[in-house]
């Protein structure tokens, strides 16, 4: 059994390491996967929103979701591109939709973007930023690469999620 130290030391049994292990090897990739596409790859939209008062389009963005699924089966550097497409073209979206712009007149005027006061101008930097950060960790995602059953539980969640925010 052992001196009251050596439990003191090492209070969790080898076998109990191994296991939690072992779900933390099967678990994390695709749960990882899909916490991303379902929920921080939102980030930029809501404090862009936030800042600006942009219309409720609903909390998740169903085309992210769908960017997931397909990174699932294309390689992560078109996965990373598409996801930073679809975050600009949400924002873009969000913009005509609340100012009831046409989106030729919206691109027009992207360059008086100089002229927002400078809490403003942070908020759009940093939701650029958090936009490249996040198709950076698109990148590194494992999606492709995960073996067959984790991409079909993740596409099963990533559909899940889907169906019920919609």
């Amino acid at each position: 059994m052992g001196s009251v130290g050596s439990w003191v030391e090492n209070p969790i049994p080898q076998k109990w390491r191994r296991a939690r292990a072992e779900i933390a090897r099967h678990y994390a990739p695709w749960l990882t996967f899909v916490a991303f596409y379902a929920i921080f790859a939102n980030l930029p939209y809501w404090i862009v929103a936030r800042e600006f008062g942009f219309r409720s389009l609903g909390w998740f963005c169903v085309q992210y979701l769908t960017v997931g699924l397909i990174a699932l089966v294309v390689p992560r550097i078109l996965a990373a591109g598409l996801l930073f497409a679809v975050m600009i073209a949400d924002l873009l979206s969000g913009i005509c939709i609340t100012f009831n712009l046409p989106v030729r007149e919206c691109l027009a005027n992207l360059g008086a973007a100089h002229a927002f006061t400078g809490h403003r101008l942070f908020c759009v930097i940093a939701a650029g930023l958090l936009a490249l950060l996040a198709a950076a960790t698109a990148a590194l995602l494992p999606g492709k690469t995960l073996p067959k059953g984790q991409r079909w539980r993740a596409a099963a969640c990533l559909v899940a999620f889907a169906a019920v925010i919609v």
